[in-house]
């Protein structure tokens, strides 16, 4: 166990921390964190970046450790049923919320941007501009447009 290790073995919950592998779960958690968001193990990571991380780990562990666990489910709704099987879920992997969590402590969220695709075909020159590309694809300086000219 490195010094810098997001998450240790006595951050866990005490049912947790009895199960007979958590030592082997912790050191791939902290692995997989390193390997996705290695700015969190930095000098400059806050207090607070750090214990978001260690709760999202702390969170994967858990689902780790009851892994099999009633593993097959059974729902009835009058003549309707559905049987599903934990047995088959993804193991000991972060689950991708969770990778874009530890990503997003370090980064910030990525901000959001809406596009719209012209699916209407415009005959034009190569010297003419789609009509919508300056509206909806320029990327502001004008020199690179999306419909290809320049």
């Amino acid at each position: 166990m490195a010094d810098d290790d997001v998450l240790r073995d006595t951050d866990l919950l005490a049912d947790v921390r009895s199960h007979p592998s958590v030592a082997l779960m912790v050191a791939g958690a902290n692995g997989q964190a390193r390997r996705i968001a290695p700015g969190l193990f930095g000098a400059d990571t806050t207090d607070a970046q750090r214990s978001e991380a260690r709760l999202t780990l702390l969170g994967a562990i858990t689902r780790w450790t009851q892994h099999g666990a009633d593993a097959v489910q059974q729902q009835t709704a009058g003549p309707f049923s559905l049987g599903v099987d934990a047995r088959l879920s993804s193991g000991y992997r972060l689950w991708p919320s969770e990778v874009q969590q530890l990503r997003e402590i370090v980064s910030g969220p990525q901000p959001r941007r809406a596009f719209v695709v012209d699916r209407v075909p415009v005959q034009r020159t190569d010297r003419e501009h789609h009509p919508g590309c300056d509206f909806f694809f320029s990327r502001g300086n004008g020199i690179d447009c999306s419909c290809g000219l320049s």
